[in-house]
C-alpha cells in the first residue's frame, strides 16, 4: 500500500488461537483498515480458499527461534488442499525477528508454496553486541551468570513488547526489567515449569533495549 500497490488478493491468516497471532493480527487491522473478510483462520481456510486470494500472510510479534511460525508455514500448508496452484506465497511478518530464524524461515518451502520472512527489526542478543566481543573469556563467564539464563533458544533477547516480555529473553531481564515496559507493570511471571505471559491488552507499540554499551 505504501509503495501505490494493492492489498488484492491478500488474506491475513490466524494459524492458532493462542500465543499471539490474534491480538497482533487484530492491531494490524485496526492500524491498516484491514477489512474483517480479509482474515480467516487456518480451519477456514481448509474448507474454502477465497477465489481472489493470491496469497496468505501471518502476523506475528516476534520470531525468536522461528519455531512456532515455522510451524504455522507448516500447517497452512497441510491445511491446502492438494495440488492447489492458487496460492503460492506465505509471508511470514513479525515485528521483531532475530536473525537465525529470518534466514532459517526464508529457507521454507513445501510443494509449490514458498515462505518469505518479512520482519519490521532484526533484533539479537547480547552475545551479538559490540561489548560482548570486547570481553575476555573470564569476563563473559561472569556476565553470563549474572544474565542468569539466556531464555529460550539461546536467544539472550532484551526486548519488552507492552503486554509481554517473550521467553526468547535473558532471565535477569524477564525478571527485573520487561515489567518497567510492560503496560500492566507485570512483566513475565516466571513459575516452576517456565515463564508464563501475564492476559494481553491490546496496544500501539513495541520496545527494545539496547545492549550496546
Amino acid at each position: 500500500k505504501h509503495n501505490g500497490g494493492s492489498d488484492k488478493g491478500i488474506y491475513y491468516i490466524i494459524p492458532q488461537d493462542v500465543k499471539s497471532y490474534s491480538l497482533v493480527t487484530m492491531q494490524y487491522q485496526l492500524t491498516n483498515g484491514v477489512h474483517s473478510s480479509r482474515i480467516i483462520t487456518i480451519e477456514e481456510l481448509s474448507k474454502h480458499i477465497p477465489e481472489d486470494a493470491k496469497s496468505l500472510v501471518v502476523l506475528d510479534d516476534l520470531a525468536g527461534s522461528g519455531e512456532s511460525l515455522q510451524t504455522a508455514f507448516t500447517s497452512i500448508y497441510q491445511y491446502l488442499p492438494k495440488e492447489q496452484q492458487q496460492i503460492k506465497d506465505v509471508f511470514l511478518m513479525p515485528m521483531l525477528s532475530t536473525k537465525k530464524a529470518f534466514e532459517m524461515l526464508n529457507k521454507e518451502g513445501l510443494g509449490n508454496v514458498r515462505a518469505t520472512c518479512i520482519p519490521s527489526e532484526i533484533v539479537e542478543g547480547i552475545q551479538s553486541k559490540e561489548y560482548w566481543t570486547s570481553l575476555c573469556e573470564e569476563d563473559r563467564k561472569m556476565l553470563s551468570k549474572i544474565l542468569d539464563g539466556c531464555g529460550y533458544g539461546g536467544d539472550n533477547l532484551c526486548v519488552s513488547l507492552p503486554y509481554m516480555g517473550p521467553d526468547n529473553n535473558c532471565a535477569i531481564f524477564s525478571k527485573d526489567f520487561a515489567k518497567l515496559f510492560t503496560l500492566n507493570g507485570s512483566g513475565i511471571k516466571r513459575g516452576a515449569k517456565g515463564k508464563v505471559p501475564p492476559k494481553e491488552p491490546t496496544v500501539k507499540a513495541s520496545k527494545t533495549l539496547d545492549t550496546s554499551a
